[in-house]
Order: C-alpha cells, then sequence, then structure tokens
C-alpha cells in the first residue's frame, strides 16, 4: 500500500484535534530517540522523560537504523507505545510533538501502516491525505 503524505503545520487547537483523530485511527505510536546512537546495547539505553511517562503502556523496544522519515547509518533506540487516554492526554500537554526532549521523532501507525509521523531535527510533521481529510 502507497500512502500520500502532506506536510502539517499544527498549531494548538489543529495539533490537539489532530491526535484526537490519531486516537481513532491508530493502534500504536513509536519515540525514537537519535541520541542513543551511540549506545551499544539496549541495556544502555538511557530514558528520556517522555519514555518513562509513558513506560507504563511501552509494547516494545528495539535498536533500529530507518523508521518513518529516517534513515540512520547508526543504530538508535525506538519504544512502541500503545495508544490511550492517558497517552494522549500526555501529548496534548506537551503542546506540540516538537516539544518532545532530545528532538524524538514520533510516528503513528494503524497496525503496520504508518499516518502521522516528525522528522523533529527539521520541524516537520507529515500525515496521510487520508488522515488529513478527517482534520477540520
Amino acid at each position: 500500500m502507497n500512502i500520500e503524505y502532506e506536510i502539517i503545520h499544527l498549531d494548538k487547537p489543529l495539533y490537539n484535534e489532530l491526535l484526537n483523530v490519531l486516537k481513532k485511527q491508530c493502534t500504536s505510536f513509536n519515540l525514537v530517540s537519535p541520541n542513543t546512537h551511540y549506545r551499544k546495547n539496549l541495556s544502555e539505553d538511557v530514558l528520556s522523560k517522555s519514555k518513562k511517562v509513558l513506560s507504563s503502556y511501552c509494547i516494545f523496544n528495539k535498536w533500529v537504523n530507518k523508521w518513518p522519515g529516517t534513515k540512520s547509518s547508526k543504530k538508535v533506540s525506538l519504544h512502541a507505545y500503545k495508544i490511550n487516554d492517558f497517552c494522549i492526554n500526555y501529548l496534548k500537554s506537551l503542546g506540540s510533538f516538537f516539544e518532545l526532549e532530545e528532538q524524538i521523532d514520533i510516528s503513528f501507525f494503524n497496525n503496520e501502516t504508518c499516518l502521522c509521523y516528525t522528522v523533529s531535527h527539521e520541524n516537520v510533521c507529515f500525515i496521510s491525505r487520508e488522515l488529513l481529510s478527517e482534520l477540520p
């Protein structure tokens, strides 16, 4: 399945609306910490504040060198979380995907299909055209 994405600029009200839609349409989300590339193994993974707050809802964690919007020559830490009210409310409390510490990238999935992702170091959010049509 080929997904087409659009860049979206999110103000606070639109950010909250997007999170409401993502909660309905997605089953999980990932946080990727590009700054973990220098660690040798998962036991050395230092959890960010967000990963600590959300830790009860972590489905799995692994080391990757590719995630939505980015390909790296080094492996970095990816943590996947189940979508639920607590996680969405935590993200809403931040006010923006780009307020996640350490330039963490976030991506949202409906099963294996990525519907929304960020490239934090570029301050860009991509959303599937299908999901975009559900926003006001």
